[in-house]
């Protein structure tokens, strides 16, 4: 089925999938947005899909996000972990699948080879296949065995050729998959960087785990900084990445207790992704949260995401600050309706630091809308919202770009 609706200017619409003709309960698809108006510009308009997982006490097991991304050409990757993170005693060997879609985002049909890499670099697995136009193909990464690190690669044949890899995880409450599903997280396929990077990394209450993949054919050095909410330097530790391989650094025992910011830089010989995952926790150390927060330049001096206050959600924007200078930032806030809630909020971030502001608080229950920052520099900060279920049932970071 298709819907055509308006949005506003600053302004957001939240569009209802499962209530659109046509939609089926078991099954999978494709949600396409195309913007109509002629005049409108690149990076105008942006998005993101959310899944929400209902449970029998009213809540939800778990909630996916997918931000908006158009189709990338050439090379890409995308991290899997086969561990289940929990550190309850009683869930000891509990199963974790990590499902990846490659979809052909053409209407020709494709070829490629998937490789998949071990912790080491190692290759575990190398398939060529075909894809037809707008098909898709889905691939149990969870059978080359459980708590298992690295990375995978996807090479078309044709380098114009434009594909979209997503991997999905699902930490489930037995020791095999007919249990029910605890929690789960969505990871999309990205180029490997060579450029600086940042995530924020929060250790109150929450594990914060960095995965590092050197995507380089070649061996690399990798530095990671990880710097207190004021822009006090808590630790730096160099990695030595061989060739396509995966490290996992755990913060906690560093950034104790604390929100921080983490920045990662390779050498020429490294190109490299980066996922911070964040693990909340049961009063028995399970999981009672899971959610990734992509590392990401500095781009932009206009940046927005959104904000949404339905079901008791809180939500926190966390600034990073790339730069040893304070950089001042305005916010504005805009309901779905066009009203505006905040309007040039000046606020600073430390140099080298990162800032929290609570969004929802400064919103009515039951609306959602759109943040805006400007920050008067085009490489100086990367900002996030975290939004937080109640009872801390789940919590989502949604990318502000």
């Amino acid at each position: 089925s298709e819907q055509t609706f308006t949005i506003l200017p600053g302004a957001q619409f939240d569009l209802l999938v499962h209530d659109m003709p046509g939609f089926a309960i078991d099954s999978i698809g494709t949600v396409c947005t195309e913007v109509l108006d002629q005049g409108a510009q690149s990076g105008e308009v942006d998005g993101r899909m959310l899944l929400y997982r209902p449970n029998n006490a009213g809540s939800f097991d778990f909630v996916l996000s997918s931000p908006f991304s158009n189709p990338l050409s050439g090379t890409q990757f995308v991290q899997f972990n086969t561990f289940h993170p929990s550190l309850d005693p009683v869930e000891i060997g509990f199963f974790t699948a990590n499902w990846l879609t490659i979809a052909n985002a053409g209407t020709a049909a494709e070829t490629g080879e998937l490789v998949v890499y071990g912790q080491d670099g190692s290759v575990l697995l190398t398939e060529s296949f075909t894809l037809p136009g707008n098909g898709r193909r889905d691939i149990s990464v969870h059978d080359f065995g459980a708590s298992r690190i690295g990375l995978l690669e996807w090479i078309p044949v044709r380098d114009s050729a434009t594909f979209r890899l997503t991997l999905n995880r699902y930490l489930y409450s037995d020791t095999t998959p007919f249990g029910s599903v605890q929690n789960a997280v969505s990871l999309q396929g990205v180029k490997g960087s060579k450029q600086q990077l940042l995530t924020p990394a929060d250790t109150r209450g929450l594990t914060a785990i960095l995965e590092v993949s050197n995507t380089s054919s070649r061996a690399g050095q990798v530095s990671v900084e990880v710097y207190g909410p004021s822009g006090q330097l808590v630790i730096e530790l160099p990695l030595s990445l061989q060739a396509k391989s995966t490290q996992h650094v755990i913060l906690d025992g560093d950034l104790v207790q604390s929100l921080g910011k983490v920045e990662i830089s390779g050498n020429a010989s490294s190109e490299v992704v980066v996922t911070t995952m964040q693990y909340g926790r049961t009063p028995t150390a399970g999981v009672s949260s899971l959610y990734p927060i992509p590392a990401r330049e500095a781009l932009g001096e206009v940046s927005q995401g959104t904000y949404n206050t339905f079901l008791d959600q809180g939500c926190n924007l966390l600034v990073g600050n790339r730069t040893s200078t304070p950089q001042g930032m305005t916010v504005d806030m805009t309901r779905f309706d066009g009203a505006s809630v905040l309007r040039r909020l000046f606020l600073n971030v430390p140099a080298n630091g990162i800032f929290e502001f609570d969004l929802c608080s400064q919103d009515i229950q039951n609306v959602f809308g759109v943040v805006r920052i400007n920050s008067g520099s085009s490489s100086a900060l990367v900002s996030n919202v975290v939004r937080i279920g109640i009872n801390e049932t789940y919590r989502i970071a949604t990318p502000v770009r």
